[in-house]
């Protein structure tokens, strides 16, 4: 799955998860891919007010990735 996302690297996506709720408060969330292993995924996101946010991400968490 790693090569898959690896692809995505650098664009803009929805990524769904149950996992997202617990600090976004949603179960997706529109982010830009900055990184990702065969683990992890690193992602940033603006939240409310312009506040940019990196977090890392188990990649089992994750439901789907739709490229925007």
């Amino acid at each position: 799955m790693s090569k898959l996302i690896n692809d995505l690297v650098g664009k803009q996506c929805i990524i769904r998860s149950e996992f997202i709720f617990s600090f976004a408060g949603k179960t997706e969330l529109s982010c830009k891919i900055i990184d990702a292993d065969d683990e992890w995924i690193k992602i940033c996101y603006t939240e409310k007010k312009d506040k940019q946010v990196v977090k890392l991400m188990r990649i089992e968490n994750i439901e789907s990735i739709e490229e925007q």
